[in-house]
């Protein structure tokens, strides 16, 4: 096929996105170039064009290509070349892309893709081969499908036959430790003698002239023993796939830098992917009005409170997304918590606080999944099955603890929360742990703020984290920078209701006269919206089922607000008028308010049976004593209270807003403050210290 058509078609099948169509572009165009020739002459003639005379070559070509400026050397014995894309861009839809403008283009038929670890190889292998997973790379590509590709194993290649038929693509998936030297050394693994062909499985490879790598999380094999490996085995070109492309450090202090390879022939990092719009939109979150210093950090205590808020921003993701999904008629995703522990201990301990019965009611009972290395045999694979299919609508999971696992290449689309318990500014701040949660559920950004929203929940660390992000190139990406920052509170709805509220919409649901004009109302708030009808029943009765909620919450917020108390509480002052409840509730009849006026006396008499006016003490001096009277205080018919709190979150990247004057200011990091009354259910506070808080 034509170079151009082939990628215009590429592009338009697998809905290939602008970082990803520009890497295949460039990389196509270097083949038309004299350099590119030589390469590819790699593959069709015996003997072979020095590496380095490629190298010459190349990097003449790159030096006028300006997205390319940054190649310096292949750093292997055999050409290879690295595409920097930021974590949530799509790697692995990439490298299909490759594999597949390889073949139609060049006729080349066999790759091999290297995976760090064996979780990324369990998600490599699904992807590649698994047609009826949402993800298959070659979906929409008609010349390649299951019929004509033949994927190859640690399980099945010693089944493989040796040659392929002119239509086929041999696709290797192996991880990194079949290539281990230990290994190679002693003829294991498919360095041992393949029985129907009278070879190792690594010398059918090897033999393989159009034999080309695809390495996943390339920076890995830098230092890695498998380096050697991948030498000998002397591919004709390897392409590499990385959101770090840094191999290590050097200095130290303020004067420590990383190592960039050299090989990097287009970069779009993390600041370029949410600047673009094709990842989430990462903000930091704490309570505004605690001083976490107070807490010994180490505690369990201190991690149940620090879990709370992290709850409180799942639950507000939760109601989010599935109002969207309705509305929008689109599948209702399920957010996920991740937990970052400190080691395997810390992770069981979270585990026991979470998934129990005390803790929260039991709401998140049997919803934990604890991942870690000392997990073993069968709970260890169960867990990682349960990791992998955490997207599926089947997979009852909310929270995952991990511990150094899941850095990279685990690339679910509903972590929504990202909890790093006692970890520092630094590490909190970078691509490993922001990444596994920058992934897009709908595959774009939906306009709505908290769907497109991932929280990073931090505590002691929250203004170095702040201030870190402020001149991070990896969270601002290739921008100009500016040093004032400025910011703007917000105030936004929580869905969290107070107890006084909860009961006074449970009067209403009980109420059949109320509950006759409310169902009216919302009949026709429903009747018109703009293309209703096309909905199917389902979607229309959820959409139903929201608009009814929302208006029994106002109405029991009006309900509250004219509740009238003694004059010990603060009597409001009285509206004169022949109906005060057709005054105050308006938009209804008189039997319907009536019945609202009756719940909100009733409420009044509750509020007042509950709470007790709180004194300013003033403390007097009479004849140079200073005098408190003793009083008892009985609170045995006061209940459990919910006090106000403070959320603070403030967005990592700069954005570009405009002012009053619609004069645009460059730099500005927008801030949030909710005020709440509680993290949720379960979570009231006592009498006793409710009145001392106040006091």
């Amino acid at each position: 096929m034509n170079p151009q058509d082939t990628i215009q078609y590429l592009s338009n099948a697998m809905n290939l996105r602008d970082p990803q169509k520009i890497s295949l572009e460039l990389f196509a165009n270097y083949l038309q170039s004299p350099a590119g020739q030589k390469l590819l002459e790699r593959i069709s003639t015996q003997k072979r064009i020095s590496v380095s005379e490629i190298l010459d070559e190349s990097k003449a070509y790159f030096c006028s290509i300006p997205e390319a400026h940054s190649f310096q050397d292949f750093e292997r014995s055999f050409p290879a070349y690295t595409f920097a894309l930021a974590t949530g861009v799509g790697k692995t839809r990439l490298m299909g892309a490759f594999v597949a403008y390889l073949y139609l283009v060049y006729n080349i038929q066999h790759f091999l893709i290297v995976a760090p670890n064996l979780t990324i190889y369990r998600k490599l292998f699904d992807d590649f081969s698994r047609t009826n997973n949402p993800k298959y790379v070659f979906k929409g590509i008609q010349e390649i499908n299951g019929n004509y590709v033949q994927i190859v194993t640690t399980e099945n290649y010693k089944n493989q036959k040796e040659t392929l038929y002119a239509n086929q693509i041999e696709i290797n998936i192996f991880n990194v430790q079949q290539f281990a030297q230990r290994d190679m050394s002693s003829g294991k693994g498919i360095t041992n003698p393949w029985e129907t062909a009278g070879q190792s499985y690594f010398d059918y490879l090897k033999q393989q002239k159009d034999l080309v790598v695809l390495l996943d999380e390339a920076h890995h094999y830098h230092a890695d023993a498998a380096l050697s490996a991948l030498d000998i085995l002397d591919p004709s070109f390897a392409l590499e796939m990385t959101a770090t492309p840094y191999i290590g450090t050097k200095g130290s202090g303020k004067n420590l830098k990383q190592i960039t390879m050299k090989n990097v022939l287009y970069a779009y990092n993390l600041g370029d992917a949410i600047r673009g719009k094709l990842v989430k939109d990462p903000w930091i979150g704490t309570e505004a009005d605690v001083d976490f210093s107070q807490f010994d950090p180490n505690t369990i205590d201190a991690d149940a409170r620090k879990i709370q808020l992290a709850l409180y921003f799942h639950e507000r993701a939760k109601f989010a997304l599935k109002e969207y999904a309705v509305e929008n008629n689109k599948p209702l995703i399920k957010p996920v918590l991740l937990v970052v522990a400190k080691d395997t201990d810390h992770a069981k301990e979270l585990r026991k606080l979470i998934d129990n019965e005390s803790f929260r009611g039991g709401e998140f009972k049997g919803r934990v999944l604890e991942i870690h290395t000392k997990l073993s045999g069968e709970e260890s694979e169960k867990n990682i099955q349960d990791l992998i299919s955490l997207e599926s609508p089947n997979n009852i999971f909310e929270i995952v603890i991990h511990v150094n696992m899941l850095k990279e290449g685990w690339d679910v689309t509903n972590v929504y929360t990202i909890l790093p318990l006692r970890e520092s500014a630094a590490a909190i701040l970078t691509e490993q742990t922001i990444g596994r949660g920058l992934r897009l559920p709908y595959g774009e950004r939906t306009g709505v703020a908290l769907v497109d929203k991932l929280i990073i929940v931090a505590h002691e660390q929250f203004s170095k984290i702040v201030e870190l992000a402020k001149n991070s190139p990896l969270i601002q990406g290739q921008v100009e920078q500016v040093t004032a920052q400025q910011t703007k509170e917000t105030k936004v709805f929580s869905p969290i209701d107070s107890v006084t509220i909860y009961n006074v919409k449970k009067a209403i649901n009980n109420n059949p006269v109320i509950m006759d004009a409310v169902v009216q109302k919302v009949e026709t708030i429903v009747a018109n919206i703009p293309n209703i009808e096309k909905l199917g029943e389902e979607a229309k009765k959820e959409i139903t089922n929201i608009k009814q909620a929302e208006v029994i919450s106002e109405l029991a917020k009006e309900t509250i607000n004219n509740c009238t108390f003694s004059s010990y509480h603060g009597q409001k002052t009285d509206q004169s008028t022949d109906s005060p409840q057709a005054t105050i509730f308006g938009t209804y009849t008189a039997d319907v308010s009536n019945e609202l006026a009756t719940i909100s006396e009733k409420s009044a008499k509750e509020l007042e049976l509950r709470n007790i006016p709180i004194p300013r003490l003033i403390l007097t001096p009479q004849y140079e004593e200073l005098v408190i009277y003793d009083f008892d205080l009985v609170t045995n018919n006061l209940r459990d209270y919910t006090n106000d709190r403070a959320i603070l979150e403030e967005q990592l990247q700069n954005t570009t807003e405009k002012n009053l004057l619609d004069e645009d200011i460059p730099g500005r990091r927008k801030s949030e403050i909710t005020h709440i009354k509680s993290f949720g259910l379960h979570n009231g506070q006592s009498p006793e210290n409710t009145i001392i808080a106040a006091l």
